[in-house]
């Protein structure tokens, strides 16, 4: 995506974004919005190159196609759009990255020695919150059946 070391450095790291100009005025001419060559912009009135290509999703979707070949691109003149799905993948890599933490779900409601040796899932019922249980005494509360009975190639999550 970035180019290094060459005579038309235009930013201060010595990189620049390997993206025809063309390109660059289209698309911004598209969002309204001015185009910064390092990083990202304030996407209210500048987009940069992390804005574009840091999706988890679009790294995804694109997998196989970004090994053979140059990137696919999906546009939007909808700027609004591209706000919140920059701002969804901003929030997705600052959790992966534990700069961020979701507040927990599930609680932990009996210390002890927290040793596991006997994971299962008990339903919930009327009067107990369903709950993955790791010992005789230790277990989370609050865990959803959904998540209990959760499968992930071919294992039951909470199981293990």
């Amino acid at each position: 995506m970035d180019l290094f070391n060459d005579k038309s450095n235009i930013t201060p790291n010595g990189r620049r974004p390997n993206f025809a100009p063309k390109f660059i005025a289209d698309f911004s001419a598209r969002l309204k919005l001015a185009f910064v060559p390092d990083g990202c912009g304030d996407l209210h009135k500048t987009f940069g190159p992390k804005n574009i290509f840091h999706s988890p999703t679009y790294r995804s979707h694109y997998a196989d196609f970004l090994k053979i070949d140059f990137p696919c691109l999906p546009l939007t003149s909808d700027v609004a759009l591209f706000r919140s799905l920059c701002a969804s993948g901003k929030e997705l890599v600052t959790i992966h990255l534990m700069e961020q933490l979701p507040k927990p779900r599930a609680l932990y409601p009996v210390a002890d020695d927290n040793t596991v040796n006997n994971v299962h899932y008990s339903e919930p019922t009327d009067t107990v919150p369903g709950g993955v249980w790791i010992n005789k005494k230790q277990h989370f509360d609050n865990v959803p059946p959904k998540v209990g009975g959760y499968h992930i190639g071919g294992y039951q999550v909470c199981h293990k």
